[in-house]
This record gives C-alpha cells, sequence and structure tokens, in this order.
C-alpha cells in the first residue's frame, strides 16, 4: 500500500483533544477523526497529552473530594495506587499496643503507700 501524506487539519487536532479529554483511546479518536492511529500519534501527540491532563486534573479532583468526604473505597485505592499500599493472605502477627504515657514508670505492685 502506498504512503499517502495525511495533512491533519486545525479542526482535527482539537477533536484530538476533545476526545481525549473524555477519556478515549487512540484507537477510538482514529475511527472518529477519520485518520489512521499511527497517523494521529506522530502528529497530535501534544493535543492527546493536553486531553489527557484536563480529564486526569478533574478525575484527581473528584478522587481528593471523596477522600476529604471519608469514603473508604477512595482512601483504599489512594493509599495501594499512590502509597504503595498492598493486600496480602499472609496471616499477620496482632500486637496489642499499650498507652505507654498513662502508665507509671515503676509499676507499684506490692509498694506501701504512706
Amino acid at each position: 500500500m502506498a504512503n499517502i501524506k495525511t495533512e491533519i487539519t486545525k479542526a482535527q487536532r482539537n477533536k484530538v483533544k476533545k476526545l481525549a479529554e473524555k477519556g478515549c483511546t487512540w484507537k477510538q479518536i482514529a475511527s472518529q477523526v477519520g485518520v489512521a492511529e499511527r497517523t494521529l500519534q506522530r502528529h497530535c501527540v501534544d493535543e492527546f497529552k493536553q486531553g489527557k491532563e484536563i480529564v486526569g486534573e478533574f478525575v484527581v479532583g473528584k478522587l481528593m473530594e471523596l477522600i476529604q468526604n471519608g469514603h473508604p473505597a477512595s482512601i483504599m485505592f489512594y493509599c495501594k495506587t499512590q502509597l504503595g499500599w498492598k493486600e496480602t493472605n499472609k496471616p499477620r502477627l496482632l500486637v496489642r499496643t499499650v498507652d505507654l504515657l498513662n502508665q507509671p514508670l515503676y509499676p507499684m505492685k506490692n509498694m506501701k503507700q504512706k
């Protein structure tokens, strides 16, 4: 198949950005714009990145709202994806915590009180 030079118009570039803002993939965008996926990847990478940044900011903003409102699933998602937390099936040793600040330094057992 012969290579035909494709010119990407400003309108097509804007459409790439708008579709990327909606979370579309390269393949979905190529189908909508009517240009080969690889051609768009070569010529519209900046527009695609700008669109993805916009949707990313929106999604992160919504996630942070949910976290601030105490949404447990959102908190766990953030901890796992951003803080490296993991779920394991390994048994864990449960340790009883002691409030050391409110315990006397020397236990007063067997001491006479004056």
